[in-house]
């Protein structure tokens, strides 16, 4: 695994809800636990993180308005992947050396203590998110 490799661990899965009545079912099928909710004004999306046995994370978004709104002709669906990095800023320095662009110059501030960047469009033809979150255990370094 090469450097940057070694910079990222899987932190979720992005799903766009059409309601809250979708989330509402997968959690009750599934039995899973809501871990965080929050409203991003900003982004007119309400944020629910689900959890399941293991480090990931499911993020199921609820659009209010916007591009999301629409996504997939309004029937809402799989949206991104997302890695956990110690750094963003390093990272997004490094992909930006191989032609990937960001949606924003800097890191956005997330739900909880989150910070985020998408690479835009996308990588390999997925939609892939960078988060810093101050809750995941590192490895001191070699």
């Amino acid at each position: 695994m090469n450097d940057l490799g070694k910079k990222l661990k899987l932190h979720h899965i992005g799903i766009v809800a059409r309601d809250e009545a979708q989330i509402e079912e997968f959690k009750q099928i599934l039995e899973l636990e809501e871990e965080a909710r929050e409203t991003i004004e900003k982004y007119h999306v309400t944020n629910v993180f689900l959890t399941c046995s293991g480090d990931t994370k499911l993020h199921f978004m609820i659009p209010h308005k916007g591009i999301l709104k629409n996504f997939n002709q309004g029937r809402g669906g799989f949206h991104h992947i997302a890695f956990c990095a110690k750094d963003i800023t390093a990272v997004q320095k490094e992909l930006e050396k191989k032609g990937i662009r960001f949606m924003a110059t800097e890191k956005q501030d997330g739900i909880k203590k989150f910070k985020f960047n998408f690479a835009i469009p996308n990588i390999a033809g997925l939609n892939i998110e960078f988060i810093e979150d101050p809750d995941i255990i590192w490895p001191e370094p070699e």
